[in-house]
């Protein structure tokens, strides 16, 4: 998250400090710029339009962060103020270059995600008509789908960070649709961002997709006056799977129980999509046998640690159409004191913190992590990242032992020893193993996994 915000908190001062040096080039003041509201398909006014109005000033593009085609409706009227059309088509909106607004009225729209009237060939604004795409998603048998998810994508920014999921997701009506907001005005529009996306995003093997892009030259009229666009997507077999919660009472009142659940091309993201409601089962629609990744949080993170999620796991989906698998995830936990010893393949210890330190030599650190398989075959992993061994040679950390009812309880607990790897939070993928070894489920309070030989470093 910490990374993220970096990320996104730089993208914001490059917008603001671009906004700073154009106003700065402003030569006289101005009283407005006088824009004409018409139809896109006829040029005829539209009278009484409401147009909210947000300049490129730095305190502009601060109040209109994250405000998106899909979202404008609701956030354009909080921050900016309602003009409206005389009977012209005829409205000013406020001085300065840049612009941000929103321009609407019954079944129009227009969302101007950042303008420049002084450059603008036209101070002409064209309403399209506002409508949806429907997606129409339906199964092997051709019937509609409820309840399964599309969502907006988006290419990953190249930096250290977190997968951004995108605000707007919808689920399916019983009717199997899903309605992707004001569809036309964004593609009428070549100034909008392209790269984006909307793509199913209940774990399947290969997820439905459909690019979002401006085209290369407007629309036809006759494409503007038709109907919403309907797409038709014929979904894989499904199945669903049934997340249970168990020790629910030990968390704080205010506790999330939120995670993530992919197919094997798709990813994790941040923040999650699914949450249980104060611990509440949650089923999840799944293609048949479809192999799955999930992760979970419920701790609060803690500033300046990997974003690890609280348990990793891997699995298959139910294998047979209209099937149900389980997965129980036990969010309380027991500490347990776990201390084992990597050592050179001729023997020795691994260089320590401290005798590293003082030859001026690079720390060697590790991860771990600790797996277990439950009855339904499903492996949890719990990983502890960036560990150095102390003074002894020595790799202590406590590991919070999930708790377990006897009857769910496994006979083995798998322990991984690998290389020290960044992790992101949104990687499916687990890097090798350096060794591993297999030792009986603890039950104390202390875990002594023993002396383990690292390949290669002897």
């Amino acid at each position: 998250m910490a990374s993220r915000a970096v990320v996104v908190g730089v993208a914001l001062a490059a917008l603001i400090i671009r906004a700073s040096l154009l106003h700065a080039q402003d030569d006289a003041p101005r009283t407005g710029h006088r824009l004409h509201i018409v139809r896109a398909t006829d040029g005829t006014a539209v009278a009484g339009a409401e147009v909210f109005d947000v300049d490129g000033s730095p305190e502009g593009f601060k109040l209109t962060w994250g405000i998106r085609i899909e979202n404008a409706d609701q956030q354009m009227p909080k921050v900016a103020p309602r003009l409206v059309a005389d009977g012209d088509g005829y409205v000013t909106v406020g001085p300065g270059r840049l612009h941000r607004m929103l321009v609407r009225a019954p079944g129009l729209h227009h969302w101007i995600e950042l303008t420049d009237l002084d450059h603008k060939g036209s101070e002409t604004i064209e309403l399209y008509r506002d409508l949806p795409l429907v997606i129409e998603l339906v199964d092997g048998h051709g019937k509609p789908v409820g309840g399964a998810f599309v969502e907006l994508g988006e290419m990953m920014m190249c930096g250290n960070g977190s997968r951004w999921n995108l605000p707007w997701r919808a689920a399916s009506d019983r009717d199997g649709r899903v309605f992707y907001p004001h569809y036309v005005s964004r593609i009428a529009d070549q100034d909008l961002v392209s790269g984006e996306w909307l793509e199913l995003q209940n774990p399947v093997a290969d997820p439905k997709r459909h690019d979002l892009r401006a085209y290369h030259d407007l629309p036809t009229a006759e494409f503007l006056e038709e109907g919403p666009p309907v797409l038709r997507w014929q979904l894989p077999l499904l199945a669903k799977i049934r997340v249970e919660f168990t020790g629910v009472d030990a968390l704080p009142p205010d506790a999330r129980i939120t995670f993530e659940m992919v197919g094997p091309k798709q990813a994790f993201g941040d923040p999650d999509r699914y949450a249980s409601d104060h611990g509440q089962p949650v089923e999840v629609l799944t293609e048949t046998g479809v192999a799955l990744s999930a992760c979970f949080h419920w701790r609060p993170r803690e500033r300046g640690l990997p974003l690890e999620p609280d348990l990793r796991v891997f699995g298959s989906a139910h294998p047979i159409e209209g099937g149900r698998a389980l997965l129980r995830v036990s969010v309380a936990s027991d500490s347990v004191d776990v201390r084992l010893r990597p050592v050179r393949g001729d023997g020795a210890t691994v260089p320590t913190s401290a005798k590293s330190a003082a030859a001026g030599a690079r720390v060697r650190s590790f991860d771990v992590s600790l797996q277990w398989f439950d009855r339904a075959g499903f492996r949890l992993c719990t990983n502890v990242c960036g560990i150095a061994p102390d003074e002894t040679g020595t790799l202590r950390f406590p590991w919070p032992r999930p708790r377990l009812d006897a009857a769910e309880r496994p006979a083995k607990l798998r322990v991984v020893l690998r290389a020290s790897a960044h992790f992101y939070g949104w990687e499916t993928f687990e890097p090798d193993a350096l060794v591993e070894r297999e030792v009986d489920w603890p039950l104390g309070e202390a875990l002594d996994v023993g002396t383990l030989t690292v390949p290669g470093s002897g």
